[in-house]
């Protein structure tokens, strides 16, 4: 499939239940709970090798993937610049269950990376 057939798949099936049939073919793993691209997060838990995320970036021709549904204390990066993760606890989320944390954004200018904080600093990631 490629990269314009998984998004467009993915969109038409974001309000059903995440988990794919016994029959698993290409587009029943994409909705996986535990592998599936929109729900896969062993990014953060080191259940990956270098190459492995280099496979998934090669095959879309991509230069990195950006995480935004696992949470982290900040906007860090992974697997040598390959891999992003961009949920940053904000104030009054998650009131008891995570440090508060003030709010950070991604910013790719240029082919680089950087951490913008709340109060518009700016920061390389590297």
């Amino acid at each position: 499939m490629s990269l314009d057939e998984i998004n467009q798949f993915i969109r038409s099936n974001y309000y059903q239940a995440p988990y794919p049939k016994a029959n698993k073919n290409d587009t029943e793993l994409l909705l996986s709970s535990k592998k599936g691209v929109c729900w896969y997060r062993g990014h953060f838990k080191d259940d990956l090798s270098q190459e492995e995320v280099e496979v998934g970036l090669n095959k879309f021709d991509a230069k990195a993937i950006v995480v935004g549904h696992t949470l982290q204390s900040k906007i860090k990066r992974h697997y040598n610049g390959n891999v992003y993760g961009i949920d940053v606890k904000r104030p009054k989320d998650y009131h008891k269950n995570w440090p508060n944390q003030e709010s950070e954004a991604l910013l790719i200018e240029n082919d680089m990376y950087f951490r913008v904080l709340n109060n518009g600093e700016v920061i390389k990631l590297e």
